[in-house]
């Protein structure tokens, strides 16, 4: 039983760092999603400004 409790914990470690894997893309995604939405507002706000 010990085996099978290893290989089920085993399993399940593989399938957290997956997700938190997982997780981190998409947060890193997010966050560069919102900065690049932020470059184009600043770009668009400074090209207004210089007309």
């Amino acid at each position: 039983s010990d085996a099978i409790m290893t290989v089920l914990y085993a399993r399940d470690e593989d399938y957290q760092r997956q997700k938190q894997e997982r997780g981190l893309k998409e947060t890193e995604w997010e966050m560069t999603k919102k900065q690049r939405q932020h470059q184009t507002r600043n770009r668009h706000e400074d090209w207004g400004m210089h007309l």
